[in-house]
């Protein structure tokens, strides 16, 4: 099916993209089309895995290297990227605040893990304190949220590839929707007669596409530059035909505006068979306390949790957690005590009291 779509778009882009009557690149639907299958084609080939990588953290003074591990299906994932905890308490910088004079630490190696079936996710966050010498972990579990697709990194984003900004198939969807901030420019030849070059207006941006016809359709390189200067750049390397599968980049590197860069390479890799459910499992250093938002439920004592803990968590009911929804924060995961219930159940009492005032106020000047 790769090879026909590919034969169609080769024969498709022979014909010169011409200016039309408007004065405006004319659009070559066909051959945007057939590129998209093409790419849509060996990307659904992914449908589930187990990947385990390296991620290399350049900022700009020497590179911290992570270890991740990624497991997915198209219903569940586990995703997971942890630096060592002396080069997060090395990296931990403190800060503080200009308005509320609040002292904390800037963290750049963010470590994380989480695991979801679509509608709940465990998520462990381990945070650095440096001052104790100290990593401590939070564990809890939400709603699943977008937060997810924003965290997770890997080489055309294969473990969903909706998340992916720079999918070919994504973006060619945008164009030929005519969304806002789309805008068609040209589709070339581009160094070999094996590749392509798209080039589209994309929200105060120019994009470029660096397409490799002969392996799926994936990009060699995606290059965004900002009206503004800025520039971001993906660059895949290493593409591989993976058995029962499609193409894969087994290396790719990020390079991000403020000069950083991020360097992901697939040490492992297996396509040909489907994890079993005991595989979305994540496994702590020590038993660690568990607080599920949505059941009203905590669990002490886990050294490890993964689907069950998202359907069924056993321990004592609580009355109120205090846990954000964004992963990206250092959640607080103290139960709100006795007195600051208290407060809000005040606080509401009072304020009823006051509607029934004002309730029969009116009333009396309504006679």
């Amino acid at each position: 099916m790769i090879a026909a779509n590919l034969s169609l778009f080769r024969m498709i882009l022979m014909v010169a993209v011409g200016l039309g009557p408007d004065g405006e690149n004319t659009l070559p639907q066909d051959a945007l089309i057939s590129l998209s299958n093409a790419y849509t084609s060996n990307t659904s080939s992914f449908v589930h895995g187990t990947i385990e990588f390296a991620c290399d953290l350049d900022l700009g003074q020497g590179s911290r290297r992570a270890t991740g591990r990624c497991v997915f299906d198209p219903d569940k994932i586990l995703y997971s990227l942890l630096y060592s905890e002396a080069d997060m308490l090395s990296d931990a910088m403190r800060v503080t605040s200009d308005t509320s004079g609040n002292r904390g630490y800037v963290v750049h190696l963010s470590s994380f893990q989480f695991v979801t079936n679509g509608k709940d996710t465990l998520w462990d966050i381990p945070t650095p304190f440096p001052e104790e010498r100290l990593v401590k972990h939070r564990v809890h579990i939400v709603p699943a949220a977008d937060e997810i697709k924003d965290r997770t990194l890997l080489p055309l984003m294969i473990h969903r590839s909706s998340f992916d900004k720079h999918s070919v198939a994504n973006n060619i969807t945008a164009i030929l929707e005519r969304k806002p901030d789309y805008k068609f420019l040209s589709l070339t030849q581009g160094q070999s007669n094996e590749s392509v070059v798209l080039k589209f207006r994309y929200a105060r941006s120019l994009c470029t596409f660096n397409i490799d016809l002969s392996k799926g359709a994936v990009p060699q390189s995606v290059v965004r530059e900002g009206d503004d200067g800025s520039r971001f750049e993906v660059l895949y390397s290493d593409i591989r035909q993976v058995q029962n599968a499609g193409w894969l980049p087994y290396k790719a590197e990020y390079k991000l505006p403020n000069s950083q860069s991020k360097h992901i390479t697939i040490t492992k890799a297996e396509f040909g068979r489907q994890p079993s459910d005991t595989a979305y499992t994540l496994t702590f250093d020590q038993p660690l306390p568990i607080l599920h938002k949505r059941l009203g439920s905590m669990a002490s004592g886990r050294s490890s949790a993964g689907l069950k803990e998202l359907t069924s968590l056993s321990g004592p009911k609580i009355r109120h957690v205090n846990v954000e929804n964004a992963p990206g924060e250092v959640p607080n995961f103290q139960i709100e005590n006795s007195r600051n219930i208290g407060f809000y159940e005040a606080a509401a009492v009072v304020a009823c009291a006051i509607t029934i005032l004002l309730l029969l106020r009116y009333l009396r000047r309504s006679k």
